[in-house]
């Protein structure tokens, strides 16, 4: 009697499960001002405002993020701070501190 070869089925491809791309965050230009000059006089209990400008974030939801340094290599967020201006009476204390904002993409706007 003649032995028939098993029939092997090939699998069947599944259709790859499109994920929704992840974007790419674009490249932003960020731009701080202040209220307070080189020349400004700066006593205890002037205010000091600064002020962000973020250019190529249009399309995008973005989160702010006021710091400060003591030492400039360890920066620290300040609560509550997520605007895009920054006001601060300054003090005796804040002497040789610097501010920035950093600036997190979240999403395009959908």
């Amino acid at each position: 009697p003649a032995v028939e070869e098993p029939i092997v089925e090939e699998p069947i491809a599944e259709e790859p499960v499109e994920e929704e791309p992840a974007f790419v965050a674009p490249e932003l230009k960020l731009h701080i001002s202040s209220n307070l000059t080189a020349d400004s006089i700066v006593v205890a209990g002037t205010e000091m405002v600064l002020t962000l400008t973020v250019e190529g974030a249009e399309g995008y939801e973005y989160k702010i993020q006021w710091q400060v340094t003591e030492d400039g290599v360890t920066w620290t967020g300040l609560s509550g701070e997520t605007g895009h201006a920054l006001s601060i009476i300054l003090a005796p204390h804040h002497t040789g501190m610097s501010w920035r904002a950093n600036v997190e993409i979240i999403a395009p706007v959908k």
